[in-house]
């Protein structure tokens, strides 16, 4: 009884409420609090921490390690069709010595004025290359008569006149008797220049072959001689000087060669529907196919024809300059105003000076020059003008 007793007093009585008897969720919160408040570090928090983790390191990289769209390249094998055959890079005619490059420019390039299209015949008109530089089998071409090509178009808009006399007159007198001599001492000649030109003068005449044409590959028993065989630039070239020394075929001390030098120019062209071809294609014996030197040979021809022209007036010499000159104007480049290796190629500077000059000396003699021309030759220098004081590339 005493035992009983005491197990009774040891008890504690209870009072609890009937909604404190029901099962309730505690909160994640609530059990993570009580967890780390025993010092308990269940699986599942280390799970829920571990994934939170992991889930930001991914949005991290994600967000880094975007790709940007790169651009696309272009790019060929060696073997492919759209490359570039080798050949065709290297096949290009080479700049002629002391030839000016063409520089690019920013500027867009002008249209040439309509009128300068107009004094160019249609293509159809003027010779196919083909034919033009095709090398005969004869050294010596048959060409029709000179006096058969057709004269140059009158030119109501020319700026020169039809004849001009007292230019003529003018140049041949500026160069012999008293009006030379008066040239010289206001220019600096002497007695020692003179000299030197005489003895070049008696050297070229005895370099002049029995045709009446000089050749840069024959200098006779003298060294040195040129590497390209064109009699037609040859014989023009050679007749410059004796020309601006005052001699011509109608007076002078070197009268006789200079008679043969024009006649073999006279003689030697070919005559094509757009005027008289004198660039010595079909005369040259190298083996070069096509030579850059065709319209520095036509230019100095037709300079030297003019030039001689205009000095004696002699009406024989007129048809041919007449119809060099018309071949020059039909080979200028339309677009550009300029003259380079072939009809109608965008022009060179050195090589559209030439025909400058040729042009000015034909214009001085009396033969009207279109216009148009003048105008497409001032297009191509402003086109490559490098600066505004007189520069040129």
């Amino acid at each position: 009884m005493r035992l009983a007793g005491t197990e009774q007093s040891g008890r504690v009585r209870v009072t609890a409420h009937a909604a404190d008897l029901r099962p309730r969720l505690r909160k994640a919160s609530e059990e993570l609090v009580e967890s780390l408040r025993q010092g308990r570090r269940p699986a599942s928090i280390s799970s829920v921490i571990t994934s939170l983790a992991v889930l930001l390191m991914a949005l991290g990289r994600m967000e880094f390690t975007e790709e940007l769209p790169l651009p696309p390249l272009s790019a060929s094998f060696s073997g492919s069709e759209d490359a570039e055959d080798p050949a065709e890079v290297l096949d290009m005619p080479l700049e002629m010595p002391g030839e000016q490059q063409l520089q690019p420019t920013d500027q867009p390039v002008e249209t040439p004025p309509p009128e300068l299209a107009e004094t160019v015949p249609p293509p159809e008109s003027l010779p196919e290359p083909e034919v033009d530089l095709q090398v005969p089998e004869s050294e010596e071409p048959a060409a029709e008569p000179v006096a058969e090509a057709p004269a140059l178009p009158e030119s109501p808009v020319g700026t020169a006149p039809a004849v001009s006399k007292s230019a003529g007159a003018a140049l041949a007198e500026s160069r012999s008797g008293a009006a030379r001599q008066q040239m010289l001492m206001k220019y600096g000649g002497t007695a020692g220049s003179e000299s030197a030109v005489s003895r070049a003068l008696e050297w070229l005449a005895g370099r002049q072959r029995p045709d009446g044409s000089w050749d840069f590959a024959d200098v006779g028993p003298c060294s040195s001689p040129g590497k390209i065989s064109n009699p037609i630039g040859g014989t023009a070239y050679a007749l410059l000087p004796f020309l601006a020394a005052g001699n011509t075929h109608k007076v002078g001390q070197w009268k006789p060669q200079v008679q043969a030098g024009l006649q073999y120019l006279t003689r030697v062209g070919i005559s094509v529907p757009a005027g008289y071809d004198l660039r010595g294609v079909l005369n040259q014996r190298d083996d070069d196919p096509e030579p850059n030197y065709a319209y520095y040979v036509q230019g100095a021809a037709v300079l030297a024809l003019c030039e001689a022209y205009g000095m004696t007036g002699d009406r024989q010499l007129r048809p041919v300059c007449e119809a060099a000159v018309r071949f020059l104007v039909n080979s200028q480049d339309p677009r550009g105003g300029g003259w380079r290796y072939v009809p109608q190629q965008a022009g060179s500077t050195s090589c559209t000076a030439i025909q400058v000059m040729a042009l000015k000396a034909a214009e001085k003699a009396g033969i009207a020059i279109p216009d148009a021309v003048w105008r497409g030759v001032g297009l191509y220098l402003d086109s490559v003008a490098v600066d505004g004081e007189g520069r040129y590339g």
